[in-house]
């Protein structure tokens, strides 16, 4: 039976890497009120996002969130000390992910990444030798959900959107895929991305 899809891109947030802002923060301030101001003072801000884009060091980011925030001081060292410790492999995603490749599809990742948390996992993390390609925000100087970056992912491997399943855990990401023409799957947890990857005729069965 010819195949309908070629290739599989994953987002590695919450999918392929574990990626939770409370939790981390959880990790350096026992009290739950102290965790969650940490966790907004830091994650989802317009810094951390440039971060992300390339367009500020990890020295610079946290320099700009003490500034905002002098009252946390230590505890925002802290994080930026040890997060990059807690970007670990998630088994179920890297099962799906060594599945994928041998079903004989092309694995891609696209993903919002700052540089230095970037070049400490793609150093220490074996299974992301398995992806034909992977696009990285700080590298590129775009952020999802800005379309040019999946442009530039299809644009640099040649791929062909409709033959392409992108899966994503957040729902504006998962739209703009769609609209440059990607199978968009909202990820909402690892038996449900198997069972979708499945129902999609990429495996004949879930395991």
């Amino acid at each position: 039976m010819q195949r309908v899809y070629d290739a599989v891109i994953f987002d590695l947030g919450g999918v392929l890497i574990a990626f939770d802002p409370l939790g981390f923060a959880r990790r350096i301030e026992a009290d739950p009120g102290d965790a969650l101001r940490l966790k907004r003072a830091v994650f989802g801000t317009h810094t951390w996002l440039d971060l992300d884009q390339g367009l500020l060091t990890e020295e610079a980011a946290q320099a700009r969130i003490i500034a905002d925030n002098p009252e946390d001081a230590d505890a925002i060292r802290s994080l930026f000390h040890r997060y990059k410790d807690f970007l670990l492999p998630i088994p179920a995603g890297v099962a799906i992910l060594e599945h994928v490749k041998r079903s004989g599809l092309q694995a891609f990742a696209l993903t919002n990444f700052g540089a230095e948390a970037w070049d400490v996992v793609r150093k220490r993390d074996a299974y992301l030798a398995l992806f034909d390609g992977i696009v990285v925000s700080s590298e590129e100087q775009l952020l999802k959900p800005d379309p040019a970056i999946f442009h530039a992912l299809l644009d640099r491997y040649s791929l062909e959107p409709k033959r392409c399943l992108y899966t994503d855990d957040t729902p504006i990401n998962v739209e703009v895929a769609r609209s440059v023409g990607l199978v968009g799957i909202h990820f909402e947890n690892h038996a449900q991305l198997l069972q979708t990857l499945t129902d999609r005729g990429i495996f004949e069965a879930a395991g």
